[in-house]
């Protein structure tokens, strides 16, 4: 049975060994340094790529595209209202595109880099030439009476409170932390106060949603034993910040049983059935690229209902089964390839068990 798995499993993989990447073109536009808007396709990336450059094509048809940097255009825009802008600071010396994500009396760019999680924040105010740049605040070991101290620098609070006019008193303008959330709603706030004469908008991130089920065998099966695992989950992915990590939660079951009679003991309790309902609210799932063969792993905490049922052995006789229940953490992991079926995929997954060793889990991703 494990050869088989085994075999299945290699051939698979070496059926698929083609890949070929997905190109995703969305309707769009450019604005040339001489103010000239020419409209096409544009390719669909991650904002930390669009930040250096976009592909343009004129038609869908075209295998080659033009690739546009800071020095030719200033602004590009998808359909969906996702755009881009030339933002240049006095002290910058290299230009970046940054995507708007809020407009109105002020309007807000993000502007992403490599390092994960970090980002600058340009505000551009509507009615004046005046805008700031906020980056992240770089933290600070202080020495002072023999100790050290760790400190923030919170120059982005005296930045915001100068471009808004403090319109919110120093104990709430203080109370923002560098968080895209957290500005974001500052910056909301400050722009409905003045929605009348300057209508504001707020640009909502594309998000996209999938499910894997699988069902599992275990390697380490004995004869006379029946044991199988069954799963279920949500992916969702931030499209426009990673193609590659995606949240996850859901379920999985874990069934174990033995049909086997052990040696009677004189006082004793026989296992003969486990069972295990994992609820798992929060994961992450790590994709390879999204070719025909995408190689994939996950991990995710939460609680375990586990069922033990036993054989009650009195004086060399069964006197019936006892169950125990308990809730404990755990940890659901696994790696895998997801195999390309038309629009979805077919999971080959391995995950591990303290209880039965390695499962093997075939399944689908839609």
């Amino acid at each position: 049975m494990k050869k088989k798995q085994v075999l299945l499993f290699v051939v698979m993989i070496l059926l698929l060994t083609h890949l070929k990447a997905q190109n995703n073109l969305i309707s769009g536009y450019i604005i040339t340094k001489k103010q000239d808007t020419i409209k096409g396709f544009l390719m669909d990336e991650i904002d930390l790529k669009l930040s250096k450059n976009v592909k343009f094509y004129h038609d869908v048809s075209e295998k080659v595209p033009i690739i546009y940097t800071s020095s030719e255009i200033t602004e590009f825009g998808f359909s969906n209202g996702r755009t881009f802008k030339l933002i240049q600071q006095i002290n910058d010396s290299v230009s970046v595109f940054s995507k708007r994500i809020v407009t109105g009396k002020i309007n807000m760019f993000v502007e992403r880099e490599k390092r994960s999680g970090n980002f600058n924040v340009h505000l551009l105010r509507s009615d004046t030439a005046f805008s700031v740049k906020l980056s992240n605040p770089k933290k600070k070991i202080l020495n002072k009476d023999g100790r050290k101290y760790s400190h923030k620098d919170k120059r982005y609070i005296g930045l915001l409170s100068l471009i808004t006019d403090s319109k919110k008193n120093n104990e709430q303008l203080n109370s923002v932390k560098y968080r895209e959330k957290d500005l974001k709603k500052y910056i909301i706030y400050y722009n409905h106060i003045f929605e009348n004469n300057f209508p504001s908008s707020i640009y909502v991130e594309s998000t996209k949603i999938t499910y894997d089920i699988a069902l599992g065998l275990s390697f380490n099966k004995k004869p006379g034993e029946t044991c199988f695992r069954i799963s279920a989950y949500m992916n969702k992915a931030l499209m426009e910040k990673s193609l590659h990590l995606s949240y996850r939660m859901g379920i999985s079951y874990h069934y174990w049983n033995s049909n086997n009679k052990n040696s009677i003991k004189r006082n004793a309790h026989e296992e003969y059935k486990y069972q295990c309902l994992s609820i798992v609210p929060l994961g992450f799932i790590y994709h390879g690229k999204k070719k025909e063969i995408v190689p994939y792993g996950y991990a995710g905490i939460g609680l375990g209902l586990f069922m033990f049922s036993d054989y009650v052995i009195h004086n060399f006789e069964n006197k019936g089964t006892s169950n125990k229940l308990r809730v404990l953490p755990v940890i659901n992991c696994g790696v895998g390839l997801k195999i390309r079926h038309k629009s979805n995929f077919i999971i080959f997954e391995i995950t591990p068990s303290l209880k039965n060793g390695v499962f093997f889990n075939l399944g689908y991703s839609f």
